[in-house]
C-alpha cells in the first residue's frame, strides 16, 4: 500500500467514485445506502481508504487489519483485482463485475471507466518493458487486454479551437 494521497484527497476521491456510479455530488445518506447495496462501490471505497493511509505504521496496521481482510473476502466475491497501491486518479468506475485484474505499477488517470473482463499488467521483457500509462476519460471495453509499456490518452476535441 502506497500513500501517494493524503486524508483530504481521499475524500475528494471517494466522492468523485459516487458521482460516477450514481449522479450525487454529496455524501450523504444515501451514500451508505448505495455503499451496502453496491459491491463495486464498497470495494473502490475501501480501495481510496487503504491507499490512503501509510501502511509502514504499526498503529495503522493493526487499525486497517480487519478492513484489509474484508478487502481480500471483497475481491474474491467481485472479481476484480485491483492492489492497494495502485495509483488510479478520481472518478473510477467498474462497469460489470468479474475477470477484471489490474497491477499495482498501472497509472490510471480521471474518470475511467473499466468493464468487465479486462487485465492492466506490467511486462518484465522484450519492447514493451514496463506498466501502462491511462489517461483521463478513457473506456476500456470488455476483454481489453493492456500489457507493457503503452500510455492509452484521449483528446477532447471540446476543448480545442477550429479557426480563429
Amino acid at each position: 500500500m502506497s500513500c501517494w494521497l493524503n486524508r483530504w484527497s481521499c475524500l475528494v476521491s471517494i466522492r468523485a467514485d459516487y458521482y460516477r456510479y450514481y449522479g450525487h455530488r454529496q455524501l450523504r445518506l444515501a451514500f451508505f445506502k448505495y455503499l451496502i447495496v453496491d459491491l463495486r462501490l464498497r470495494q473502490c471505497v475501501i480501495f481510496r481508504i487503504l491507499s490512503c493511509y501509510d501502511s509502514r505504521r504499526r498503529l495503522v496496521k493493526i487499525l486497517l487489519f480487519p478492513l484489509a481482510i474484508y478487502y481480500r473476502h471483497l475481491k474474491l466475491i467481485t472479481g476484480i483485482q485491483l492492489s492497494a497501491g495502485t495509483r488510479i486518479r478520481n472518478g473510477l468506475v467498474f462497469e460489470h463485475w468479474g475477470g477484471v485484474v489490474i497491477t499495482h505499477c498501472a497509472i490510471i488517470g480521471e474518470n475511467c471507466t473499466i468493464a468487465q473482463n479486462v487485465t492492466i499488467g506490467w511486462s518484465k521483457r522484450g519492447a514493451n518493458r514496463g506498466t501502462p500509462v491511462i489517461g483521463s476519460n478513457v473506456f476500456i471495453g470488455p476483454g481489453a487486454v493492456i500489457l507493457g509499456n503503452i500510455k492509452i490518452n484521449v483528446i477532447n476535441l471540446s476543448h480545442h479551437r477550429v479557426g480563429l
